[in-house]
């Protein structure tokens, strides 16, 4: 998962960065609101978080004109009660969920994993934070990888490319795509490198049942085995 915050507070900045890397979330921190609205159109962010203590008014216009082919993009907006304002309107204005500051590490964990592209609804009004493809399944909420019931130990960036394969199961994703999702600005993930991560995760979650395959010119998809 590839998460955008636009926020000026360095001391939010490294909270934030320093949470979710436990999760395995990249995240890219920009303070200019502009900058980030160039940075959104050339990359594949599956979350937003906007900080509304700062620029609330240029955050707020923002999101009113954010480009439709990023309606699939999440966004949080964070600030303190001074901010409440800002935050009714960002609501209004599409805002997924809202963290009042100061928040601690467990609870962002806890909200952005609720917005993970991996989070499947079970209703309207019900959300689970398991994402399961066969023998094989990703906790949200504990940030683990299950095969057939056994807790698989993966690193950091190998969860990141299973992420990547099993949010769309049986479709190809290219090496670029699962870069783009484990890598942050700070920290770039060589596409090279992602036959490396695919030859290791093979291997960890070898089963009769489920695949890895490579398909050629196309990249990586998640797949189960014919009989």
């Amino acid at each position: 998962m590839r998460v955008v915050l636009i926020a000026e507070c360095r001391r939010l900045a490294a909270q934030v960065s320093l949470a979710l890397a436990h999760v395995n979330t990249a995240v890219d921190t920009i303070a200019d609101v502009a900058d980030a609205r160039e940075a959104i159109e050339v990359h594949d962010y599956d979350l937003l978080i906007a900080d509304l203590d700062h620029a609330p008014q240029l955050l707020l216009e923002f999101m009113k004109s954010k480009a439709p082919r990023h309606a699939d993009l999440r966004k949080m907006v964070c600030g303190g009660r001074d901010a409440m304002g800002a935050v009714k309107a960002a609501i209004d204005l599409g805002a997924d969920d809202f963290l009042m500051k100061p928040f601690d590490a467990a609870e962002l964990q806890l909200r952005v994993g609720c917005l993970s592209p991996l989070t499947s609804k079970k209703s309207d009004s019900e959300q689970r934070l398991v994402y399961s493809f066969g023998p094989v399944s990703i906790d949200q909420s504990t940030n683990s990888v299950w095969l057939d019931q056994k807790l698989v130990e993966l690193t950091p960036r190998e969860h990141g490319v299973l992420s990547a394969l099993i949010r769309r199961p049986g479709q190809a994703v290219s090496k670029e795509q699962i870069a783009a999702k484990i890598s942050s600005l700070d920290s770039y993930a060589d596409p090279t490198a992602i036959e490396t991560y695919v030859y290791r995760l093979r291997r960890k979650l070898e089963h009769p049942r489920i695949m890895i395959r490579t398909i050629r010119g196309l990249g990586y998809l998640l797949d189960l085995r014919r009989e």
